[in-house]
């Protein structure tokens, strides 16, 4: 059964590489909504892996393996007081997020999203990160690394520098990466042993 990714994230790709799934890259090419008025984050981040992974799917449900597939889908986000960091515009717009976030804990949420011809399901999973407390030096050191560019927070926890930033992980490691594998592998065996 062919899994296919609904991601162009080379984080997600690395990482169901590295555990040994085969799948194919096809990304989802929405245009990601806006939060609605009263919806919790929860809500948001998985309303947006389910709707990343529908339009997969009805791009790869025309193909000629359509009756044996299984879309995975994803969305990552930070949330720190009740406000939703997706990835940063700029520059500026990455360093007010990591001035927001130093010296405290926010949430990472992953809405995940898993649809066959059969059978569809959605979860979020959430890990809580605490960031050290960064002084402007540091964190002007951090930005010129480029690391922040399209990374949920401002901040790539497994680059070489902004793992320094971190100092604690409450939760899946790989969900604050943006694929919470330990939850994908269950569920990739529910589906079917043949998928991993």
């Amino acid at each position: 059964m062919p899994l296919i990714l609904a991601s162009a994230s080379p984080r997600r790709r690395e990482l169901l590489e590295k555990v040994g799934i085969a799948f194919t890259v096809v990304p989802a090419t929405i245009e990601e909504p806006p939060l609605e008025e009263d919806e919790l984050p929860e809500k948001y981040v998985q309303r947006v892996a389910t709707e990343k992974g529908f339009s997969v799917y009805d791009k790869v449900s025309r193909k000629k393996y359509s009756t044996n597939l299984v879309v995975l889908a994803a969305d990552t986000a930070v949330l720190f007081k009740d406000l939703l960091y997706g990835k940063p515009l700029d520059r500026d717009d990455a360093k007010n997020m990591l001035e927001n976030l130093s010296g405290k804990t926010h949430t990472v949420l992953t809405g995940l999203h898993f649809r066959t011809p059969t059978f569809m399901t959605s979860s979020v999973v959430k890990t809580k990160v605490r960031l050290r407390k960064l002084n402007m030096i540091e964190l002007e050191r951090y930005l010129n690394t480029s690391e922040y560019e399209d990374k949920a927070g401002g901040y790539a926890i497994q680059g070489p520098y902004g793992q320094t930033l971190v100092d604690k992980v409450e939760g899946s490691f790989t969900n604050v990466i943006g694929l919470p594998v330990t939850e994908v592998m269950k569920m990739l065996r529910v589906l079917g042993p043949d998928m991993i």
